[in-house]
């Protein structure tokens, strides 16, 4: 089916399918029935947040599957966000920007000048807002997001020969965009690509070194020094463009 808007969508577990029946939880038929008040025959989006979705038909206990359906709004490459976790909400803020912006992964890190020490429990209320905020942005993924280590033990676990860029603040460049601007010209476009941001006050060398030992090259967003839940926003606005056109990028064939 097209790239139509529906307004009404909700996030599954691909377990959940049966066949072309979703088996629908008591939370989402509370949510579908008496926060959104559908009822039997109302059409809505079912999406696994893993790439699949399906426009829908409502039964009381269960939604039968009408036909699949293809968005059109993810970016042609999967895009991963290392972001060192910013004190307060800082990260709320960043993982919705990031979600709307198309990130596949986010990988919160813990660097030397990381102030923020999250409980464990705020990790259940990160993937819960991603979920929410990939729903309402008609998502086909919902983003990955990793449990928060620290910096070394983040490079250990990058996939290898992935494109990745340190945005590093008093740099004389490059520029990210010209560096973005370079790796889709390639023959081929790369399947992942790596975005790093640092913490309030910047990476330390030493980090700086590590991450150029494992592959990273620095990147500059330009001649301003960005607080650290702008930085994301400026760093994956660059790649969103780059990818669906600007610059002279292509979207990869088939």
């Amino acid at each position: 089916m097209g790239n139509v808007a529906f307004e009404h969508r909700l996030v599954i577990n691909p377990d959940q399918r049966q066949g072309d029946q979703i088996i629908l939880t008591p939370g989402q038929k509370h949510y579908l029935y008496h926060v959104l008040r559908l009822g039997p025959g109302a059409q809505i989006l079912l999406m696994d947040g893993q790439g699949q979705a399906w426009l829908s038909v409502l039964y009381p206990a269960w939604a039968e599957i009408l036909g699949p359906y293809t968005p059109q709004g993810e970016l042609p490459v999967a895009v991963t966000l290392m972001i060192a976790i910013p004190k307060g909400n800082g990260l709320e803020e960043v993982l919705r920007q990031a979600t709307e912006l198309g990130v596949r992964y986010v990988s919160p890190v813990v660097s030397e000048r990381t102030i923020a020490r999250p409980s464990p429990g705020r990790q259940e209320r990160w993937q819960r807002l991603v979920q929410e905020t990939a729903q309402q942005c008609e998502r086909s993924y919902v983003p990955t997001l990793g449990a928060p280590v620290s910096w070394s033990v983040a490079l250990t676990q990058l996939p290898a020969q992935t494109p990745a860029y340190l945005c590093t603040p008093r740099i004389a460049g490059p520029l990210l965009l010209d560096l973005l601007i370079a790796e889709v010209s390639r023959p081929e476009l790369p399947p992942a690509l790596i975005i790093a941001v640092g913490p309030e006050g910047g990476w330390t060398p030493a980090e700086t070194d590590q991450a150029q030992a494992a592959g990273f090259r620095l990147a500059s967003l330009g001649g301003r020094i960005l607080r650290t839940v702008t930085a994301p926003l400026a760093a994956l606005a660059l790649v969103a463009a780059v990818l669906e056109g600007g610059g002279g990028a292509r979207r990869p064939r088939g």
